[in-house]
Order: C-alpha cells, then structure tokens, then sequence
C-alpha cells in the first residue's frame, strides 16, 4: 500500500485536483415591507389524551411575525379557516394603513374552495388576494411553519388535554405569551406585538443588558450550594479543607 507522500507526489505528475465542492446559500423566502403585507395561513394537528388529532389554524403576518388569530376544531375543514382568518380580520381593523394583503397558503382543500373564494370576496374594508404556496409564488409558505414548530415546541409539548375547549383555553394563554411576553428574535430585542403596532422601546436596551449582567453576577455570588445545608459560596470558598487520613 502506497504511502499518503506517494498519493500526493503521483496526483501532482498526474494533475489529479480535487473538485471545490461549495456550499449551498441559503435561500432568502418571502420577506414584507410593513405589517399585514403578507399573511400566512396553515393548519396544524396536535392529539388529545385519547389519541384524537384536534385541527388547529394559525394566521400570522410575515413582517411582524404575530399570530393574528388562530381557531381550533375537530375536523380539516374550511370551517377553521374561515374562522381563523375572521379572528385575523379583526386585529388587522385596529392597525391602520394597510388596506389589502396577500394571503399565502399551501395546496391543502381547506383552503382552496367556494366557500374561502365567497368569504373574500364579501370583504369589503379590508382586501384579500389569495395566492399558493410554490404555485403562484416561488416561496414557501414556511412562517407559519416555524410558528407551528414553536407553538409545538414551546409550549404544547409534553402536555396532554382532555378536550378541544382545554386545548383551546391554553392555546389562548401561549399565543399572547407568543405575541406580547416573549421577544421574537427578529426583532430582538422587540416582540411581535411591539412590531406590528410600531410601539417604540421605552428604555435603553445597553443599560437594561448591563444592569441583568450585574443582577445575574450578584445572585450567583449570593445562591446556595445545592449539597451543602445551607452555606453561601463564599463560606466555602473560606473554609478551611480538611486533610485526608492517609
């Protein structure tokens, strides 16, 4: 077996070269210029306790990314899109500016057929252009997937619910918690409420980072040890270390 000196010394005689290989870029997806631009709308399934796979439609705006509204049933029907977008609506009515948006979706019946096509063209204040996901535009419609990750991830994960109305009442809690408590890393440091109202921070965001360094720093100097009874880390630090008896 030929040495790895001879390998290389034989493909430099031969001109034998190894092909670059480049990795692929990152493909830039739908990106909005302002708030309800973009909407998003897909279903989800999560099961029950029994084992029933409850449906559950979120619409979200891609600019801001926040759930606008979102409708739980026990079927994939039209039905929970429809519902969900009227929750969406009625957000959209407190953001002025905005009178048309773009409704991103995937192949799926429950949103292609006459009733969605009836429900939108009854709308009047606030217009809707419907258009398929990879079909009509190139992008996918991937933001509403990640949100279902994270709803999936973050919150219904590990938990099991008895029925559709538990399921519903928590899911009410974790997208307000979604939209208004959590920053969305985006945005950081601003959560997705603050970005589709245009709420300005009111505080400095250096000094806030500075000051839970110092809070963060003087809680680990004063917490406990967890094996000890009830010593501070400086105490141990202190004590003298006993000998071991040879």
């Amino acid at each position: 077996m030929a040495s790895l000196y001879s390998w290389y010394k034989y493909a430099r005689m031969w001109g034998i070269q190894k092909k670059l290989i480049k990795k692929q870029r990152k493909t830039v997806g739908l990106i909005a210029t302002c708030p309800n631009e973009y909407l998003h709308v897909d279903t989800t399934f999560y099961p029950l306790i029994d084992g029933k796979k409850i449906c559950i439609s979120f619409v979200m705006d891609n600019y801001s990314k926040m759930i606008l509204g979102f409708h739980v049933a026990s079927s994939n029907t039209f039905e929970i899109v429809r519902r969900s977008l009227g929750n969406a609506l009625k957000v959209i009515a407190t953001h002025p500016g905005q009178k048309h948006s773009y409704l991103v979706a995937d192949g799926g019946k429950e949103n292609h057929n006459q009733y969605i096509e009836a429900f939108i063209k009854k709308l009047s204040k606030h217009k809707i252009t419907k258009i398929r996901a990879l079909k009509d535009i190139r992008f996918s419609n991937s933001p509403v997937e990640a949100v279902h990750r994270t709803i999936k991830g973050r919150y219904l994960r590990n938990r099991k619910f008895e029925s559709i109305k538990a399921l519903r009442s928590y899911l009410k809690w974790a997208v307000e918690d979604y939209n208004v408590a959590r920053p969305h890393y985006k945005h950081r440091p601003r959560t997705p409420h603050e970005v589709y109202f245009g709420i300005p921070l009111d505080f400095d965001i250096r000094k806030r980072v500075k000051q839970a360094i110092k809070a963060r720093v003087k809680n680990n100097k004063c917490s406990k040890c967890v094996q000890c009874t009830g010593c501070s880390v400086k105490q141990l630090i202190t004590a003298p270390r006993l000998k071991k008896k040879a």
